[in-house]
């Protein structure tokens, strides 16, 4: 899959320019934070959490362990040649549908586009997943069994069965609306929220960042004397 690969091409690239110009480098925030998003992107790319069927995930993860080994995976998984070269190029066109506006944004060097755009394209549901992903991969361990998982079992139970009393019930719609819908309307109100979830930036400061967003939209009324 090409787009993988210019993914690395653009890291390598990013993390050697941090490391010639140092940290005194007028640009070295920028560089770093455009390692960052790279990296976030090529979390998501192997997170798979993109890909609907458990099986093409898993023919996948094989494929791009494998060195993009076509016939090592398709033995592996007991299928046709044929097939397991559909599916990467199925998978390359819906990573090229993703995210080919976010690495042009990247390389023309408008920054806060590509990671605004990320974060859309990315959606909030495949954000958490994603966020899991990159620190526990699914997989079945021997030793212990579901006994002894209470702190896991607790913990998934308050994302599960979260407390809903207290909330506002058209609050809660709204913040709905704009997170699963595409309404250009509220595309700044969008990106900063999914900034919040990611960890990027607090409550406070997104409230501040789209208050402050608001006063710039509202008109200025001046009184005449």
């Amino acid at each position: 899959m090409m787009i993988i690969n210019l993914v690395k091409n653009e890291m390598a690239e990013t993390r050697e320019r941090i490391e010639i110009l140092g940290e005194n480098s007028p640009t070295v925030l920028l560089d770093q934070q455009k390692y960052d998003l790279l990296q976030s992107i090529e979390a998501y790319i192997k997170s798979l959490v993109w890909v609907q069927k458990e099986r093409d995930r898993q023919i996948l993860r094989d494929f791009i362990a494998s060195q993009h080994d076509y016939h090592a995976v398709a033995e592996k998984h007991h299928l046709p040649v044929g097939r397991v070269y559909a599916l990467v190029h199925s998978a390359a066109e819906v990573l090229n549908y993703r995210l080919s506006g976010v690495l042009e944004h990247l390389q023309s060097g408008n920054l806060a586009r590509a990671e605004e755009e990320f974060y859309q394209v990315v959606g909030q549901a495949d954000k958490w997943l994603l966020s899991v992903h990159q620190q526990y991969r699914p997989m079945a361990h021997q030793g212990f069994d579901i006994s002894q998982c209470e702190e896991e079992i607790r913990f998934l139970q308050s994302l599960s069965q979260a407390d809903l009393m207290g909330l506002g019930q058209d609050k809660m719609e709204h913040l709905l609306y704009i997170l699963f819908n595409d309404d250009n309307r509220y595309l700044v109100e969008k990106t900063q929220l999914y900034k919040c979830f990611s960890g990027i930036q607090g409550i406070s400061e997104t409230v501040k960042a789209i208050e402050e967003y608001q006063r710039s939209k509202s008109p200025i009324i001046r009184v005449e004397e």
